[in-house]
Formats: C-alpha cells, structure tokens, sequence
C-alpha cells in the first residue's frame, strides 16, 4: 500500500512524538522497538520503513523533544518571551512536570542516555542545548543560563530519582527557590 502525499512524513513525526513521550517515561535503551512502535499505534514492522535503525529515531526524539522544549518556555512574541528565571524555574520545578516525564522536557529524562549515544545523536543533541541556552541568555547573562538550566535539570533528575517525597520537594523547592534569589542585575 502506498503513502498519500505527506503521508510518510505525518507517520514519522507521529513515531517520534509518541516515541519520545514513551522513552520519557520508561527510557530509551530499555524500551524495545515493539514498544515505541506501539506508543505510535503501529507495529514494529513499519519500523524500517521510517528510520533505518534505532539510533536514528533517537536523534530524532532528541530533535524534536529539545525544539519542544524551546517551545514550551520561549515561542510567542516578544514581549512574551521575556520570561524571568522565577517564571522559567515554577514551571519546571514542579511536582506536575516531576510527576510526568513523558510530557516534560527530554533533558532530565533523556540526557544520560544522550551521553551513552552515538557522536551524531550527540551532536544532535548539542545543537538543541546550545539553542536553549542561546534563548536563556537573552533573558540573562550565558554564564547565569548555563547555571539556570544546570540547576533546573539536575534538580528534576535528583528529584525524580528519589523515592521519599519530602526530599522530592525540598530539592524542587530549594533548586527553586536559588534561581529565584540569582542576581536579578543578571536579567536582561
């Protein structure tokens, strides 16, 4: 059977969003082929048809997972991108976006899996951190933004990872509660 015009294209970018939400939860390395595939409302053996091996899907979760990101904080006009780190740093450290990786940022959920990646999928990955943090330095200095989203990612992993929710909160809160105390004379 063959692809309607834009077909193939509206499939792949199904696969990967619903792929990167599944990896988010359950992690990329560890989720089979079957799995991703399924998350998409597919089975695996339309998998080769759209991407020629798993590393490629995964550079392309990492591509669109990062531009949604971007999205998330920093699309719209303006006026509207003119976010402060306190507004930034509520979203993010939030018991909701702990509570759910698969609609969250790929950073916290995805990166040490990045690292462990082929040097194009790292490099793909770079590409998008370095455009995140280009749109953080904006609204601040580059060495605050690397900070902020340092801190802001570290503080969802730690906390992700715990299993005692008083500590979950307490280094959401304090993560939280650091950024909003940065030198506001650091804000553009």
């Amino acid at each position: 059977m063959r692809y309607t015009p834009g077909q193939k294209e509206k499939t792949i970018r199904s696969i990967v969003k619903n792929a990167g939400a599944k990896a988010k939860q359950s992690g990329f390395g560890t989720t089979g082929v079957d799995d991703l595939m399924k998350a998409a409302g597919l089975t695996s053996g339309a998998f080769y048809k759209h991407f020629g091996s798993k590393e490629e899907l995964l550079q392309a979760v990492v591509q669109y997972e990062l531009g949604r990101t971007r999205a998330l904080f920093f699309d719209g006009p303006d006026a509207d991108r003119k976010a402060t780190l306190t507004a930034i740093a509520t979203q993010y450290l939030s018991l909701l976006h702990l509570a759910h990786p698969e609609s969250g940022c790929m950073l916290p959920a995805l990166s040490a899996e990045v690292a462990r990646a082929s040097e194009d999928t790292r490099q793909q990955f770079d590409l998008g951190l370095t455009d995140l943090h280009s749109v953080l330095a904006s609204i601040s200095d580059p060495q605050t933004a690397w900070v902020a989203l340092s801190m802001a990612v570290g503080a969802v992993s730690l906390a992700r990872a715990s299993a005692n929710p008083a500590t979950q909160k307490a280094v959401l809160s304090a993560c939280s509660e650091a950024l909003a105390a940065m030198d506001p004379g650091h804000l553009k």
